[in-house]
């Protein structure tokens, strides 16, 4: 490696770290302040991933299975989704409340990362092999790749930091498709898209989709490249020729009358068939996904039981576009940031100005062919189109329509923008003496195209393509538009680029004159070009300064709030009881921030013994969820679990063993000699109604599958109980305690009253609410919460005689409400306040629902419901449970040692979340594990005495990395064979020629 290369890596390091420096310091983030880089998802996820990911490597926890999130989980799907990436084993010399301090150190190494990794991909694809090519087109390729690290896609998404690891391997996978086409191996592409997937599965899967249509690209231009040297070698279109920009003269042969002779078509070109390279590149392909199989496969499995379980293109039938395509080139608009939500329709396609300059030069220089423009255009055009197309976009995101964080495959159309910007740009730099002139425009005058024409055409499309469809979002009034002076830098980056670059391949198209004139104008161009280099870069870093710091400024947490936060959690958590490792603890509170309303936060994975309900994931296990909600605990979304508020009947059922809140829930004490609170005013209190881990029930497996007849279209209006699940979680716990009793459990709760007050206003809508008994008064919002959507319901304050008790209607909050215990007979005023007035969702029919619908306009029995919980009966009917006789030896994470002395042959309910990665012995026997009640775990177990093992392992682990290493040890040996064939022909080669 040369000196120059050795330098231009190091600058593409060494840019982007300083100019992310910048953007941390001008926004107070640490090391330069106290603010946490942190944003949108990271506080409430990543951050509790990272923090559990060292105590893995530390050993205080397991890589497989988690007892502290979510009721427990398997989660090295969880690690393959989120943290695969080898840079983020760093995180090992950091406690889990430093989390967000390393934060700012992992993005100061992995965003220069995908910087240096353009610029091989640039030099190794663009630069030929032993050329250094000239000091402006080396520095025009320093730039590229700062510019393709340091877009919006990176900075504005960089809460999803392990989408970045994609964004560094996604270089190199093109840049092995390029090898493998030009016939200089394919171990580039295997290795880099084998570690495309196994650093992060969701965008190496993008990456290696990619590299199909690269693939054809690459290809295409061989033969493109091959058909033009064929018709150098003496042959050119009517009516063109190119001369040297000194007027000498140059033609490569023929008139200009004289017809144009073109290779004949079946003219057998240099290089390999597209058969025999496509052979190879899907046998690559394999082979490599084959290698990443130990991180695919089981990550694959876990989501088809969460999140992808509704993959498919079905849902989106009838719908075409994701975002209109004329507002397009407006979100390349400097400092735009990113559409968070899919209701925002904002990509994250921010780029250098310098780039979009860069591809319209690409385009707009005539001396390029029509079918090399055509292929780039086609290469770029199917990541964009893709962005506008929500079909298409879909596929790119493995059938799963996005929720949140669109145009999340963009940064492989930004890599396209940056080759094509830099092809174009560096051709006119290599090629500035080049001039083609073109007869037989309407007026039979020669059009001389040189670099200044290209360079000129394209800065001007550029300018009028970005100010037509800023012109366009402004015309609407779109909420999208940028503003005004975010408009106007955009457009003086854009002439400020043509400009320098127009300096820089400046050439004089006179005859030069003779002696010293010719020099001293040779010497003033060389000037000029070398200004036109320093102030592009000048520009270019004000650009890339100001636009990652505007990307940043959205960070506003306390990196020592969080730290602090979680400190004292750790330290609350540290000397919980618990029963032989054993804990369920329902947390009211929230564990960092304000509310859970909008989601779970992912906390108790970090805090061992906790087991908490909360998880935010998308590798969540869908049945829990929808067991969860059912019950009355949260919303099922594509975004976890949660408990918000005392569900004391269900609880029990549960084996919830604690509950952290500011008043005593009902049938709790509080915890022995742990009157410690938190957060100031939460204590822990101890449950005394709830079963153990597990116990047995009367129903058989059969049994426990409660046909499923709700509907969450709108209101839960059913009051009748039943033994089936509805869109009623009252009725729900009914019918699961009379499956597990066999009793008639109709009695556990009391409808109260409820009526309109006249004291609903404009704001507000009260009502009236009377008990029938004494008890716990639990509430239901049916009409807010609108069950059956993704998105939050309508957001509103739940008040209890003027008292706000919980938040409630976001995708976090669509809970049984706890409003205290009451008097037969005592009249309680309850409040839905919306926290806006003009709020708006969807339900799963497409119709628009507005908070006067919600609230105000919905029938009484449909906006609330008031049952009393009848304490004593709820103690009868769990009395009727098989429980007495089960013992919990051991507790841990992926391990359950039991005994249970059973009353008769009979299911065991083990009240952990049922997983197929689960395995069971009962006396050393192996047994069958069930899903009751599409949750939960359970075993058959015989009268008497029985000794219950548990264990999980997680699903196709052992097999995917045997597939591996097969995978691996494949490839290799296919390699070796192939080199030996060649050495053999090559030897043989030689002795002939002797």
């Amino acid at each position: 490696m040369t000196k120059s290369a050795i330098a231009a890596y190091a600058l593409s390091f060494v840019v982007p770290f300083f100019v992310i420096l910048f953007a941390f310091a001008s926004n107070d983030i640490y090391p330069f302040g106290d603010v946490s880089v942190m944003m949108y998802d990271m506080p409430v996820q990543y951050a509790q991933f990272f923090g559990w990911l060292s105590n893995v490597i530390n050993g205080d926890a397991s890589l497989l299975y988690s007892a502290d999130a979510g009721m427990g989980c398997g989660t090295y799907a969880q690690y393959t989704y989120y943290l695969s990436s080898p840079l983020n084993a760093l995180v090992a010399f950091c406690d889990p409340s430093q989390v967000p301090y390393f934060f700012s150190f992992l993005f100061l190494v992995k965003i220069p990362l995908a910087a240096v990794t353009c610029l091989v991909f640039l030099r190794g694809r663009f630069v030929a092999a032993g050329a250094k090519g000239s000091c402006a087109t080396q520095v025009l390729a320093v730039v590229g790749a700062i510019a393709y690290s340091l877009t919006s896609y990176v900075t504005g998404y960089s809460s999803n930091i392990m989408w970045i690891d994609g964004v560094i391997m996604a270089p190199l996978a093109c840049l092995g498709v390029y090898r493998l086409v030009r016939g200089r191996g394919c171990a580039a592409l295997f290795a880099s898209c084998a570690c495309a997937i196994l650093f992060n599965w969701y965008t190496g899967y993008m990456v290696c989709f990619f590299t199909i249509f690269y693939f054809f690209y690459e290809y295409a231009r061989l033969r493109i490249e091959e058909r033009e040297r064929a018709c150098d070698e003496g042959e050119l279109r009517l009516g063109s020729e190119r001369e040297c920009a000194d007027g000498a003269g140059k033609r490569n042969g023929g008139s200009e009358n004289e017809p144009a002779r073109i290779a004949p078509k079946n003219r057998k070109l240099a290089g390999n068939t597209l058969i025999h390279l496509g052979l190879r590149y899907a046998a690559t392909m394999i082979l490599a996904v084959g290698a990443s199989a130990v991180i695919l496969f089981p990550t694959l499995i876990a989501l088809l039981g969460g999140k992808g379980s509704g993959a498919g293109l079905a849902s989106l039938a009838g719908t075409i576009f994701s975002l209109n395509p004329f507002d397009y080139a407006n979100f390349f608009a400097i400092g735009t940031r990113p559409g968070i939500i899919v209701a925002n329709a904002t990509p994250a396609i921010v780029i250098s100005a310098l780039v979009l300059v860069g591809v319209a030069v690409f385009f707009a220089d005539a001396r390029r062919s029509r079918a090399l423009r055509a292929a780039g255009a086609v290469i770029m055009g199917i990541p964009a189109s893709s962005l506008v197309l929500i079909q298409l976009n879909t596929i790119w995101l493995g059938f799963v329509p996005e929720s949140s964080y669109t145009g999340r495959m963009a940064f492989l159309l930004l890599l396209t923008m940056v080759a094509l910007a830099f092809e174009g740009i560096a051709f006119c730099l290599d090629n500035k003496n080049e001039t083609l002139v073109v007869a037989g425009n309407p007026k039979n005058r020669p059009v001389r195209h040189t670099s200044l024409r290209a360079v000129v055409k394209g800065g001007a499309a550029a300018f009028l393509i970005f100010g037509c469809a800023t012109f366009n979002v402004w015309y609407r009034t779109l909420s999208i538009r940028p503003s005004a002076a975010i408009a106007v830098l955009e457009l003086v980056l854009i002439t400020g680029f043509t400009a320098f670059l127009a300096l820089m391949v400046r050439q004089d198209l006179r005859v030069p004159a003779e002696g010293n004139a010719r020099e001293k104008r040779a010497t003033g161009r060389k000037i000029l070009a070398r200004a036109g280099i320093v102030c592009l870069v000048i520009l270019f870093a004000f650009e890339q300064c100001y636009g990652t710091a505007a990307q940043y400024a959205v960070c506003d947490l306390s990196a020592s709030e969080y730290s602090n936060r979680i400190a004292e959690l750790e330290e609350y958590y540290e000397d919980y009881p618990t029963d032989n490792g054993f804990a369920r603890t329902g947390q009211t509170c929230v564990y960092y921030g304000s509310s859970k309303y909008n989601g779970p936060d992912c906390t108790g994975l970090v805090l061992s013994g906790s087991g908490s309900f909360d998880l935010y994931s998308s590798t969540q296990e869908n049945s829990v969820q929808n067991l969860l909600m059912r019950l009355g605990y949260s919303k099922k979304t594509p975004f976890g679990t949660a408990y918000q508020s005392p569900n004391t009947a269900a609880d029990a059922l549960l084996s919830v063993t604690n509950v952290i809140a500011e008043e005593q829930p009902p049938e709790t004490e509080l915890v022995g000699n742990h009157d410690q609170k938190l957060y100031g005013s939460y204590r822990g209190w101890k449950t005394t109604s709830s079963m153990p881990l597990g116990y047995g029930i009367a129903a058989t497996v059969e049994e426990t599958e409660l046909a499923n007849k709700a509907d969450y279209s709108g209101a839960a209006t059913d009051d009748e109980p039943t033994d089936a699940w509805s869109a009623n979680p009252f009725n729900n716990q009914i019918a699961m305690y009379a499956s597990v009793t066999g009793a008639d459990a109709s009695g556990l709760y009391h409808k109260a009253t409820a009526v309109d007050a006249e004291s609903t206003s404009a704001t507000q809508r009260d009502f009236t609410v009377t008990t029938t008994s004494a008890g716990p008064l639990f509430l239901y919002f049916p009409s807010i919460y609108l069950l059956d959507i993704e998105e939050a319901g309508i957001s509103c304050y739940a008040q209890v005689n003027g008292n706000t008790v919980e938040h409630v209607g976001g995708r976090g909050s669509c809970n049984v409400v706890y409003a205290g215990t009451f008097d037969a007979g005592e009249t309680v005023t309850v409040s839905i306040v919306p926290t806006a007035m003009k709020q708006t969702t969807v339900n799963k029919h497409g119709q628009i629902v507005d908070v006067q619908q919600a609230v105000f306009d919905a029938p009484t029995e449909a906006a609330i419901k008031a049952e009393t919980l009848d304490v004593d009966e709820m103690k009868t009917l769990l009395g009727k449970l098989d429980s007495a006789g089960f013992s919990l030896k051991s507790f841990s994470n992926g391990q359950v040692s039991a005994s249970f002395d059973a009353q008769r042959d009979e299911t065991l309910l083990v009240s952990i979340p049922y997983e197929k990665g689960w395995s069971a012995t009962v006396n050393g026997r192996k047994v069958p594990v069930h899903e009751l009640y599409g949750g939960l775990l359970g075993i058959d177990v015989s009268e008497g005495a029985n000794d219950i093992e548990l264990h999980y392992m997680t699903p196709g682990l052992i097999p995917s990395a045997i597939i591996s290493i097969a995978s691996v040890a494949a490839f290799c040996a296919w390699r070796a064979f192939e080199n030996r064939r060649h050495r053999t022909r090559a030897t043989s080669g030689k002795r002939a020629a002797q």
